[in-house]
């Protein structure tokens, strides 16, 4: 019987001299480090119940203590109307969401194309959420069914619809 106690104690003392002991090292600056991350995720804007937009992205992150949440690799955003219809998709590098204001910036080899089939490049694109209004002040080309037009600056709806370009030229066809 002593011997078993003798046993037992040699096993919980060796068990005790060979944990290691382990240290959770905070980074020196953990504001680097995102707090939320994900892969292939699809994130849905809504105002009192009415979609609005739907971001899709191959890498989402956000981090602490920031409002903005990033997207990156394959972004694509679809638009919707005040019924919840589809009405155009942007296509962009990167872009981020303010997630105070729902407002939308979008960079690098921007595509926007409407369910009508006008289209817009550019290289930066600002989207007012409560406007629901699309800015930028970089060169533009659009195009709508019959006509091309380049310029420096545009504005518009989400639908392109209502639009206008600053310092325009084009390419025009006569009926």
């Amino acid at each position: 019987m002593a011997q078993n106690k003798i046993w037992v104690f040699a096993c919980i003392a060796l068990i005790i001299a060979c944990r290691q002991q382990t240290e959770v090292h905070e980074p020196e600056n953990s504001a680097l480090i995102p707090k939320m991350e994900s892969w292939e995720s699809k994130i849905s804007v809504s105002t009192e119940g009415r979609l609005n937009v739907v971001v899709s992205a191959g890498h989402t992150f956000q981090y602490p203590e920031d409002p903005i949440i990033n997207f990156e690799d394959e972004i694509s955003v679809d638009f919707y109307d005040q019924k919840n219809g589809h009405i155009s998709n942007l296509i962009a590098n990167t872009a981020t969401l303010n997630k105070q204001t729902n407002d939308m910036y979008a960079f690098g080899n921007i595509f926007v194309k409407t369910d009508s089939g006008l289209v817009l490049l550019t290289t930066s694109l600002f989207f007012d959420s409560q406007q629901e209004w699309i800015y930028t002040k970089d060169s533009v080309e659009f195009r709508t069914t019959k006509d091309t037009l380049w310029g420096v600056g545009f504005e518009s709806d989400v639908n392109l619809e209502n639009w206008k370009i600053e310092m325009p030229t084009g390419k025009f066809k006569q009926d």
